[in-house]
């Protein structure tokens, strides 16, 4: 895929190349469709590290969550072709998109087409967007019962009462329901008709892949949202509340705190905030969340990894081509090491087409708090992350992160997160969508310039909303490549130059506003760096350290 330049910009030989000007010149209106610049082809394979497209691009992944959690509403929102839209304007390109259990298999091995299909439609709209879809098993609290996912028949609770909590996802360690719930389901115990729960959970899968995998943008399944170890995470995370009190005692020279205590005091918003600044220090929260890992990475290799592998080898029985997500066990979020392991083809290879799918979620999050995560804790969290990455050496898309909900302060976070992304040039999908996102002060971070596709291996990138500033380097593809693509929120208030590399450029700006696209032709290979905007020094890492009141 070429882009048919005009004589001027191909004949350009300079090493160093400024056009203020001619951003607002080639600056072309109308819709682009998915047959265009950004997109090309829509499937999306591995390489290494790297998601590839179709022409050998590297791609980053940037979008956001779209989950219906509403019986009522069928499992899928209100969205239609103007969020679409939206989406695609405000610089995503990828949607992880959520889709309920008890939707889909409403009775055992009934599989609701209706469901199936209006899942389908709404991909193929996303389609004519030019947005991918990451199809997203998706479980809060296991099922229907408590939260959402798993449907009532696929719930088994021994008859044990259940409470709900606030915030909401302290269920998680306080409900024996919840607990007795996922106990059933990672033992497979057997349904109403006979058949264990993580065999139907693997045959809904099968149905699933078979009918949404034909859709060309569809880039892979995410086998479940945060599993969660159900009553063996309670050694796991009582010990993360002894590593607390063991080193809250430490630090003020006083006896160790009853663990009935400690948890009292956490789960009480009025004295929760109290027990924050112990855990601001990283190498505390490290030492304390690592303390909990060896209760958690055993049921990760016990449960987790060979439950992910029945889910692919479901999958693969109709589905070759797309890739397979893989989420660590539930307390990964909060900076747990993980001891997930690849899932094999029959040869017992790895499977060629699997990425990394994690959560980073401060302890804040889900409380009014959630602007007052600490850049360090924010930094260890994803620093966790990236280990598994280089363990594997897999593709990672952060599947979810924020839930900034709507504050009004969050900004400090969402650039410290922003900031980490670009460092470690990772795929990322927003927790959640809201029509209104560009309303809060945060979505300077959401909305951000960054290459959506890469004529070779990105080196490094960032964007600075503040200035409006854009700089990215990367070393072309000796083999051919193709043009690289970049989303700007703003195309039109700096100059484009070349530090290396000089080379053609074009720009088509979308029909709202001044965002869009800049298209800048492959060379072939060689190192190549440009800035939009003044050179400066790359932005660090900063964060929101306000009143917490």
């Amino acid at each position: 895929m070429r882009l048919d330049l005009p004589a001027a910009d191909r004949n350009v030989g300079a090493d160093r190349l400024v056009a203020a000007s001619r951003l607002e010149q080639n600056a072309e209106q109308g819709e682009m469709g998915k047959e265009n610049a950004v997109n090309g082809e829509t499937s999306i394979g591995v390489n290494g590290r790297r998601f590839v497209d179709g022409h050998g691009r590297q791609v980053l992944l940037h979008g956001v969550n779209m989950v219906c959690k509403d019986r009522w509403r069928g499992y899928i929102g209100p969205w239609g072709e103007q969020d679409l839209a939206q989406l695609r304007n405000w610089g995503f390109n990828a949607i992880r998109l959520g889709v309920l259990w008890d939707g889909l298999e409403p009775e055992p091995g009934i599989f609701d087409q209706e469901y199936l299909r209006r899942l389908r439609r709404f991909i193929q709209q996303a389609d004519a967007w030019g947005l991918r879809v990451i199809v997203d098993m998706h479980q809060d609290l296991y099922g229907v019962s408590f939260g959402d996912g798993a449907p009532k028949w696929a719930t088994i609770t021994d008859g044990t009462p259940y409470r709900p909590t606030e915030p909401w996802g302290d269920a998680y360690l306080t409900s024996g329901a919840v607990m007795q719930a996922f106990d059933h389901f990672w033992s497979d115990d057997r349904g109403p008709d006979g058949l264990g729960l993580t065999a139907h959970y693997r045959e809904a899968w099968k149905v699933l892949a078979q009918a949404l995998g034909c859709e060309p943008n569809v880039v892979g399944y995410d086998v479940m949202n945060e599993p969660f170890p159900g009553s063996s995470a309670t050694a796991g995370w009582q010990q993360l509340f002894v590593a607390y009190g063991a080193a809250w005692a430490r630090r003020n020279g006083q006896t160790v705190p009853a663990l009935e205590d400690l948890f009292r005091q956490w789960r009480q918003a009025e004295t929760k905030l109290s027990m924050l600044p112990l855990l601001d220090d990283p190498k505390t929260y490290q030492s304390i969340v690592e303390s909990a890992a060896p209760w958690f990475q055993a049921w990760e290799r016990e449960y987790l990894t060979p439950f992910h592998q029945g889910v692919r080898d479901a999958i693969r029985t109709v589905d070759e081509e797309k890739c397979i997500f893989l989420e660590p066990g539930y307390f990964s979020n909060m900076g747990v090491p993980s001891a997930i392991e690849p899932v094999r083809a029959e040869n017992g290879e790895a499977d060629a087409l699997q990425a990394y799918a994690p959560h980073a979620y401060d302890l804040l999050t889900d409380t009014e708090w959630v602007h007052a995560a600490t850049p360090e804790r924010v930094q260890f969290i994803f620093a966790q992350l990236t280990r598994v990455q280089d363990r594997w050496q897999w593709p990672m898309v952060v599947g979810e992160w924020g839930a900034f909900g709507c504050s009004s302060r969050a900004q400090g976070v969402a650039l410290t997160v922003q900031r980490i992304l670009e460092r470690i040039l990772a795929s990322d999908t927003y927790w959640h969508y809201l029509p209104d996102l560009d309303q809060y002060p945060f979505f300077p971070s959401l909305c951000r310039g960054y290459p959506m596709a890469i004529g070779g291996r990105l080196l490094e990138y960032w964007y600075d909303p503040a200035a409006a500033t854009f700089q990215m380097s990367w070393e072309e593809d000796p083999n051919g490549g193709d043009d690289t693509v970049i989303y700007l929120p703003d195309t039109g208030v700096h100059a484009i130059t070349f530090l290396q590399g000089a080379g053609p450029f074009h720009v088509e700006r979308l029909s709202q506003g001044r965002a869009g696209y800049v298209t800048i032709a492959a060379r072939g290979s060689g190192l190549r760096t440009m800035i939009m905007g003044q050179k400066g020094n790359r932005p660090g890492i900063e964060g929101d350290r306000r009143n917490l009141s």
